[in-house]
């Protein structure tokens, strides 16, 4: 699989339903049990790249993993090694290492390969693709002991599973020359059960307008989803993509983003810059959620903890205005904007008022404005928010009543009116927003 391709997807009831469909198939004497069609590409390497179909091939693996270790446990030895040469792994003559017949990704194929090639019980899961990895193998492993059961021939029943997965189960192999138009292709396709994601259409799309620049491109992405997944999962990924394009372009739904992209890059040059610009953006989203990173040493402690203030109230609506002023802002400048956010931030978690969509418009619409140049201050942002954001004497009515059901919130507000007393006072006790030192007990 190319370093690009998505990583290992599927969860335990697609690894159950392929097993049970398979073994259905088995049970009513059918000869044939079709999965699909298979998109790979030649091009000029040795091995072929996996364009469409990853998550039927590692999981066909995977099952074969498992009848592999059952016939070690029974003391199949020799059986048990002519299926992994035939299927999972051959030997290197001069080194005696395992190379695997399927290499997956480079998020997954580290674990892929101790954990599934060399049967390394102890490797551990780094992703949450790897982990799936596990579950799948322990599926797979379950449902094969189920289906023996307490067969007087236990072997002959698994030699005819793994037969019929070598010849039984047929896919359709759609073989083209290179990545030029595997991409357009791959578009129309659907792996079993995990329908492809607006991640996988757009990246499919810019790669098939870059044929010429194809690898920079690959490049940019890959190291893109790497940055957004060291912060998180990589449900993210798509996220960090339609706030970046709503920073930009206004305010873009989920379901609308794949469709907009089509509208706006149509040619190679477009994609190229699209990729590069996605790249530079995913280290500034990735420093957004994690505040411990450099940009928040060069930008101060108090930004960074207006930063993660927000972050702590689970404000994620204001993300693309934010993308938009550390791109932009000078330091100063970012610095008055984090705190006018945090006031803002407050004052709707407090007074309500504008629905979530209307507020995640005005914060799209602001951010789009930032980045043509138009407001290049927080004043100007100010400016531009008067009548959006609620005035000094709304909050104060609302806040005198105000009920709050969520603790991290409660927390918030005790300890920075706590925090606003010792400016008056002298206090030795100091609030402290650890709630794994002080709890909101304490505070209050």
């Amino acid at each position: 699989m190319p370093a690009y391709q998505r990583s290992y997807a599927w969860l335990e009831n697609n690894v159950r339903d392929l097993l049970q469909d398979i073994t259905l198939a088995i049970q009513e004497g059918r000869q044939e049990y079709f999965i699909g069609s298979i998109v790979i590409s030649f091009g000029d390497k040795n091995r072929p790249e996996i364009v469409d179909g990853q998550q039927r091939l590692a999981t066909s693996l995977i099952i074969l993993a498992t009848i592999r270790d059952y016939l070690f446990e029974l003391h199949e030895d020799s059986r048990a090694e002519i299926i992994e040469r035939d299927f999972i792994a051959k030997q290197d003559l001069g080194t005696l290492a395992y190379v695997a017949k399927l290499k997956l990704n480079d998020a997954d194929h580290p674990f892929f390969q101790k954990f599934i090639i060399e049967r390394d019980s102890g490797a551990v899961p780094l992703r949450d693709s790897n982990k799936r990895i596990k579950t799948a193998y322990q599926t797979a492993g379950l449902f094969i002991r189920q289906y023996i059961g307490s067969s007087s021939a236990p072997i002959p029943r698994l030699l005819q599973l793994v037969e019929f997965l070598k010849s039984g189960v047929k896919v359709i192999m759609v073989s083209v020359p290179d990545l030029t138009n595997a991409y357009t292709l791959f578009e129309t396709l659907n792996d079993r059960g995990i329908p492809l994601s607006i991640v996988d259409l757009l990246k499919n799309y810019i790669f098939g307008l870059c044929t010429e620049r194809l690898q920079e491109v690959q490049s940019s992405w890959v190291e893109m989803v790497n940055q957004i997944e060291s912060v998180d999962n990589e449900e993210l990924v798509v996220t960090f993509i339609r706030h970046y394009w709503s920073s930009v372009h206004g305010m873009t739904r989920e379901r609308e983003l794949f469709k907009r992209f089509k509208e706006r890059v149509t040619s190679q040059v477009a994609a190229m810059e699209l990729t590069i610009d996605l790249c530079h953006n995913s280290r500034l989203y990735a420093s957004i959620i994690q505040t411990d990173t450099l940009k928040w040493s060069e930008l101060g402690n108090s930004a960074r903890q207006s930063m993660k203030t927000i972050n702590d109230l689970g404000l994620v609506q204001i993300r693309p205005l934010v993308l938009a002023v550390l791109r932009n802002f000078s330091i100063e400048e970012i610095r008055k904007s984090l705190d006018l956010f945090v006031s803002w931030s407050v004052r709707f978690l407090v007074v309500g008022g504008s629905g979530s969509g209307s507020l995640e418009i005005n914060y799209c619409d602001r951010a789009v404005e930032v980045q043509k140049k138009t407001i290049s201050t927080a004043k100007e942002l100010l400016d531009r928010m008067n009548g959006v954001v609620p005035s000094d004497d709304e909050f104060r009515s609302k806040f005198e009543t105000a009920t709050i059901s969520k603790n991290n919130i409660a927390r918030y507000y005790l300890r920075i009116l706590e925090l606003v007393q010792q400016d008056r006072l002298e206090h030795e006790l100091i609030p402290n927003d650890d709630a794994d030192i002080v709890t909101l007990e304490h505070v209050l």
